[in-house]
């Protein structure tokens, strides 16, 4: 500890020392932690009236004061207004430390004399979090107690919660305490002059495609008795990139099926506020009475124009009503055939959506997730002939979440059989593929079967059918949890040539459970049905997802050692070990970053904001955030506490990274690259496979041989292609 300043009173190190242990969180450190912080410290001492901070510098110092007054200074306002006088014992200016954000307030030293100071290093200070889990953990505690009953999240919360009892959900309160919450997604959403139309598209490819005419919403968890069969009674409402069960009852009036839990009703009324928000700003640009006739008469003759005529129009149209290029790009991005077609009901709609909901009574017999395992049961006995509640002991079953299609092309003859027809599809119709730097060739594959298939329905039929004589059972109905599940027998799969990275086990007697993405709490309901339905069977639970990062970028992977949950701050570390070879990992993405450490799992994506996001990087050291990890765990956790499931049960919880909302332009709203996703998820889904087929082949006494050093069968056509592609 040094002296910056001269002064004519002499701090001794005993008493600062006693100071900082009387103040929180400081006073959580270990003595030994202590005595270095007061070494990596300085004091500092200030004149009457003589300034610390400005208000808006950046300034990355925390204080204590030790004696003496600082006063803290509103300048924003004319005249300055003085906002508070800190007393001595008082630790202050972490805020910008933690936020990394300038400083909100200004900072001197009181008129009635000398202001004696302790000044650590931001760094210092931050590393603090990571080097003591007390100290981490007090910290976390003083800024939950400092949000308090103002907190924004507790407050939408609160209004939502209301609205449930009450079976009416009311948008215009709702609104309010949406714009307090400042989402990182929806960066413009207090700027009445900017339309957001990032964040418009996120909203909008996740609410039904009928959302610009919809009036009424009725949001049940259950189908009432009286619609037991809605796919028979009503027409079935697509949504782009969130699966919903919806249906259009009568027009302007849908119901939507909503998942177990609290995150699925989250994040529709997030979205639902989103898209008030930003079409009310529409609407206040443009509505007027000679617009709307002008959007009329348009609409009403572009029937009779040809493609290439009525698109000329819609851009002649939507300039005259006001709109300049960007606005126009954003309006053909979320409705790319019929942008003026919603944006007149846009406006006529006024953003007038009530929202009814009718929730699962207590004594309901069956809840859906245990309707979709019953499903999985019969499908198991229709693969293996086994009856899942009593399954022979040396058949092991592996459960994994993923988005289901990943594993399967990684286990897929059809693709080994036809990757020569795929790539030369793609080299005419997707060249722009061809010309990206693809650290594994297969990748290229992978990404181009998408296209492929869904151009030539009658391979997609043949590719199903294959897989099916081949061991992989595909159940698309899903019983109302929006979860799609694939079976796959191993010992079929591996009599064919798949993914030559992967060396299968010989006649393993195991399963995959492959299971599309949960969302948010319902993970805890599915996994929990599953866990009764194979116990100890279950030989691995294995979570291969998508995730946001707070230290990496997009494309990079983590992997966590532990979960904090958000809605309740409970900390729980890996229920063990994971059974994942990091520096394969590591190998199978070389231009990506691996990273480490705590996962958030949080509300809903657009309740997070840039304070919050912060605060759980440099108090909770978080390299990421996802929204169903802590919620398997927690499962996880329970079952082997007691005794349902084996102790030595193998664990892996691998993402990759899809968006980093503390950057710009870089968020969920904003899209991906190809390498930014296909390479990543691809080495996860890899690993993932590796790992489950090393363990069967040590429980078959099997040696742990390494993966093929030359391409399996059917796969030569790819290295010429991809050595092609690179000239």
């Amino acid at each position: 500890m040094t002296t910056q300043a001269n002064s004519d009173e002499r701090l001794e190190r005993a008493e600062v020392r006693e100071i900082l242990r009387s103040i929180t969180p400081l006073r959580a450190l270990e003595p030994a932690r202590l005595e270095r912080l007061l070494d990596q410290s300085h004091l500092l001492t200030l004149t009457s009236g003589q300034w610390l901070t400005r208000q808006g510098e950046r300034d990355c110092r925390v204080f204590v004061l030790l004696r003496g007054l600082i006063e803290v200074w509103n300048a924003a306002v004319v005249p300055p207004q003085r906002l508070e006088t800190i007393e001595p014992g008082r630790c202050f200016g972490e805020r910008a430390v933690l936020l990394d954000e300038p400083r909100d307030r200004d900072h001197r030293a009181s008129d009635r004399g000398p202001a004696h100071l302790l000044v650590i290093a931001g760094e210092v200070y931050l590393e603090l979090t990571a080097q003591s889990p007390a100290f981490a953990q007090a910290l976390g505690s003083l800024w939950r107690l400092k949000r308090g009953g103002s907190d924004p999240i507790d407050n939408f919360l609160a209004e939502l919660r209301y609205g449930v009892s009450q079976g009416m959900i009311p948008l215009f309160r709702l609104i309010p305490r949406y714009l307090q919450l400042q989402p990182a997604l929806h960066p413009l959403a207090n700027d009445e002059g900017r339309i957001d139309w990032p964040a418009l598209l996120y909203a909008v490819r996740r609410l039904p495609d009928t959302i610009t005419r919809t009036f009424m919403l009725f949001l049940a968890d259950e189908v009432p008795a009286l619609y037991g069969q809605p796919q028979r009674l009503f027409q079935a409402v697509a949504t782009a990139t969130r699966p919903r069960a919806t249906y259009e009852m009568l027009p302007g009036k849908a119901m939507v099926l909503l998942r177990d839990g609290l995150s699925d009703l989250l994040d529709l009324i997030c979205c639902i506020c989103l898209y008030a928000v930003e079409s009310r700003k529409i609407r206040k640009r443009v509505a007027t009475h000679e617009r709307l006739i002008l959007l009329g008469d348009h609409l009403e003759d572009r029937p009779n124009l040809g493609p290439t005529e009525a698109d000329r129009r819609d851009r002649r149209v939507l300039a005259e009503m006001g709109f300049d290029e960007r606005d126009i790009q954003g309006l053909r991005q979320i409705w790319p055939r019929d942008p003026c077609r919603h944006l007149q009901e846009m406006l006529v709609q006024h953003e007038d959506i009530a929202i009814g909901l009718r929730r699962r009574r207590d004594d309901a017999t069956r809840r859906p997730a245990e309707s979709w395992a019953a499903q999985i049961a019969a499908d198991f006995r229709d693969l293996t002939g086994d009856d899942p509640h009593d399954l022979p002991p040396e058949l092991a079953v592996h459960v994994i979440s993923s988005n289901t299609h990943s594993v399967t092309n990684c286990l897929s003859h059809y693709l080994a059989d036809h990757a020569d027809r795929i790539l030369a599809w793609g080299r005419a119709f997707r060249p722009e593929l061809y010309q990206e730097e693809w650290s594994n060739p297969r990748d290229l594959l992978y990404a181009l079967a998408r296209d492929f298939l869904r151009t030539h329905p009658d391979e997609a039929a043949r590719k199903r059918r294959l897989e099916r004589e081949g061991g992989v059972l595909r159940r698309y109905e899903t019983a109302f949890t929006g979860i799609q599940v694939e079976l796959i027998d191993l010992a079929a799969v591996a009599r064919r040539p798949v993914d030559p990275d992967l060396t299968l086990p010989d006649r393993a007697p195991a399963v995959i459970v492959n299971i599309d993405f949960a969302f948010g709490q319902q993970a805890e309901e599915i996994l929990a049905v599953l866990i009764l339905l194979f116990r100890r069977n279950l030989a691995s639970v294995n979570i291969l997802g998508k995730a946001g990062t707070l230290v990496g970028n997009r494309g990079d992977l983590l992997a966590p050692t532990a979960f904090l949950d958000q809605h309740t701050d409970q900390f729980q570390p890996l229920v063990g070990p994971q059974r994942v070879d990091f520096q394969r990992l590591r190998r199978r993405l070389p231009h990506h970053q691996l990273h480490q450490g705590p996962m958030l799992t949080v509300l809903g994506t657009l309740m997070q904001n840039r304070v919050l996001l912060n605060l759980y990087k440099n108090i909770w050291r978080c390299v990421g955030l996802e929204m169903e990890g802590f919620h398997y765990h927690n499962q996880l956790v329970r079952s082997i506490r007691r005794g349902v499931l084996s102790d030595d049960l193998a664990v892996r919880f691998l993402y990759y990274v899809s968006d980093a909302p503390l950057r710009p332009g870089e968020s969920l709203s904003e899209s991906l690259r190809v390498l930014e996703g296909v390479p990543p998820l691809y080495a996860v889904t890899r690993e993932v496979l590796a790992g489950i087929f090393e363990q069967e082949r040590q429980r078959a006494g099997q040696p742990l041989t390494p993966p093929p050093e030359t391409p399996s069968p059917g796969w030569d056509g790819l290295e010429t292609w991809t050595a092609r592609s690179s000239r």
